[in-house]
């Protein structure tokens, strides 16, 4: 595993683990496999973190029921996930910490099983490979991104309708969505040229304003669905206290210089800040960085 994708492993950890086993900000990871490649997507189940679940660059998604001793390439169906060789991102039902979403290429799986076993959604992706999925609080809203739509699923995945359009190859691509932490109502889309938000659960969208900058990864806070925070591209993180309506740059000299591409919340409330080679860690809600 390569170093710059270590904090996608210790992130992804970090809610899993009792609070006597959790890593500081500033303590050396431990090395898990599986080794070999690079580490995109890992998810720790909550209730039982000897079970793991980690997407590897181009190899397949691995399985781990022992804490990450071993981990084991995860069959679906009649074939393996590594077949197409583009898994991109594995996501949680914050209701239900087995039922699981995968995206691989142009097509979703689900798992009600914490990836024991898969099925394809009946959707595929227009443009390209999907990018990014993000699950209501209470489970059953689903949005996907593709380039340049955004896709959206009332009914845990069962139906889809098309939301959100960008004009393809005009320049502009969606990049990143989320689901506020505490109101179904809520949604974040990040794209190239700004912010698109939500008040319906995902029904339409709408631009929050003009961007100076591309947005790549999108927050919420836990405990107030108002602040939002973005990751861009140099350009630091920035925070809205009002919805979106309004960002200011909170991230200071060293935050500024990462290329932003996602967050995660440890379940003491700091928020971590990973891009291409950094991490960054706020214990304060972004008012001061590490």
């Amino acid at each position: 595993m390569k170093l710059r994708f270590l904090p996608v492993l210790l992130t992804a950890l970090l809610s899993a683990l009792p609070a006597s086993a959790q890593l500081e900000p500033n303590s050396e990871p431990d090395m898990l496999g599986p080794r070999g490649g690079s580490a995109i997507s890992v998810l720790a189940h909550p209730l039982n973190p000897d079970e793991i679940l980690v997407i590897k660059y181009t190899q397949g998604v691995f399985r781990s029921t022992d804490g990450g001793e071993t981990f084991g390439l995860q069959p679906y169906g009649t074939g393996y996930l590594d077949a197409d060789g583009d898994e991109r991102q594995l996501a949680q039902d914050p209701s239900d910490p087995d039922t699981l979403y995968m995206l691989v290429g142009n097509q979703i799986f689900k798992s009600t099983d914490f990836g024991a076993s898969w099925n394809a959604l009946n959707l595929m992706a227009l443009y390209s490979s999907f990018r990014s999925l993000a699950i209501s609080p209470s489970g059953p809203e689903l949005i996907a991104l593709d380039a340049f739509n955004a896709y959206r699923s009332g009914d845990g995945g069962a139906n889809w309708s098309l939301v959100l359009q960008v004009v393809p190859f005009s320049g502009d691509s969606l990049k990143s969505v989320t689901f506020s932490q505490n109101n179904d109502s809520v949604a974040y889309i990040g794209f190239s040229n700004g912010l698109f938000r939500s008040g319906n659960g995902g029904l339409s969208f709408s631009s929050t304003g003009p961007f100076d900058t591309g947005v790549n990864a999108v927050t919420t806070s836990p405990t107030n669905w108002d602040t939002v925070y973005v990751g861009t591209s140099f350009d630091g993180v920035l925070r809205s206290t009002d919805g979106g309506v309004s960002f200011a740059n909170i991230g200071g000299a060293a935050v500024n210089e990462t290329n932003g591409k996602w967050f995660s919340w440890d379940p003491d409330g700091g928020l971590w800040y990973g891009g291409l080679t950094n991490l960054n860690y706020s214990a304060d809600g972004g008012d001061t960085w590490i």
